[in-house]
C-alpha cells in the first residue's frame, strides 16, 4: 500500500511505502481514516489510515483470493477467487473490530464484485466459468445466489452495472466485452458482446461513453 500526497494536478510525489502483499493488490476502497484492500492471497486487509506516514493493519480476512471488492454503507463486499468463501461481506461499521458478517459458498468461483441496492453483482473468475453471478445481500448476514448467467467466455476481471439502463457490463478479458440485461435479476439476459481482440481488464465510464482498459500496449477502447 503506497500513501501518496496529490501536491498538484500534475504532480505526484510518492514518500512512503508501507505494506507489502505477497501476492500483490487488486482493488482498494477508502472511508474515513481506514483503507480495504484486496490482496489477493493476502486476504483482504483493514488498515488504519488515520496516520498517512504510518497506516497499520489493524484486520486480516480469509488469505486465500481476495480479488477485487465493493463498499456501500456500512459493508464491504469481496470478491473471492480460490478457496471458501465464494463471496463475503465484512461489517465496517467499527472498522478497528470489524468483522464478517455473511459468506456465501456454493462453489461460484469470484473474480469481481459491484453492488447496488439489495443486489450484489459478481463476475466469475475462468475456474467458475465466467459466469455472471447475482447474489441477493438485502441481509448481509445471509447474501444468497438468487440468479446466474451463463456467459461464452471466461474469466471475468471487471463488471459495473449502469444505474440508469439496469444493464451489468462485464470485461471478459480474451472475451472482450459483455453487456446483460439484469431487470430480472433471476435470469440475466445477455445482450451485447464486443470483442476489440485485445483482452479487456477495466470499465472506466465517462460521460456516454464506457471506456475498456486492456493489458497489451496501453490499448483504450471505448464503446
Amino acid at each position: 500500500l503506497k500513501t501518496i500526497p496529490i501536491t498538484s494536478h500534475i504532480r505526484v510525489i510518492i514518500f512512503y511505502l508501507y505494506i507489502s502483499a505477497t501476492s500483490g493488490c487488486g482493488d482498494i476502497e477508502v472511508k474515513d481514516d481506514y483503507a480495504y484492500v484486496a490482496c489477493y492471497g493476502d486476504g483482504l486487509k483493514v488498515v488504519d489510515i488515520s496516520t498517512p506516514t504510518a497506516p497499520s493493519v489493524v484486520k486480516t480476512f480469509y488469505a486465500n483470493l481476495a480479488n477485487r471488492l465493493d463498499l456501500q454503507g456500512d459493508y464491504v463486499y469481496v470478491a473471492n477467487g480460490i478457496g471458501a468463501p465464494d463471496f463475503y461481506i465484512v461489517d465496517i461499521s467499527d472498522p478497528a473490530n470489524a468483522f464478517v458478517a455473511g459468506t456465501s459458498d456454493v462453489g461460484d468461483d469470484c473474480r469481481s464484485v459491484e453492488v447496488v441496492g439489495d443486489y450484489a453483482y459478481v463476475g466469475e473468475w475462468s475456474g467458475g466459468g465466467g459466469d455472471l453471478i447475482i447474489y441477493d445481500v438485502s441481509d448481509p448476514t445471509s447474501p444468497t445466489r438468487v440468479g446466474i448467467g451463463a456467459s461464452p467466455s471466461l474469466t471475468s476481471d471487471d463488471i459495473m452495472i449502469d444505474k440508469y439502463t439496469g444493464y451489468v457490463y462485464m470485461a471478459k478479458q480474451s472475451g472482450g466485452f459483455e453487456a446483460w440485461n439484469v431487470s430480472n435479476p433471476a435470469a440475466p439476459t445477455l445482450v451485447y458482446t464486443f470483442d476489440p481482440v485485445y483482452n479487456v481488464s477495466w470499465l472506466i465510464p465517462n460521460n456516454n461513453y464506457l471506456y475498456l482498459g486492456t493489458g497489451e500496449a496501453n490499448n483504450i477502447v471505448y464503446v
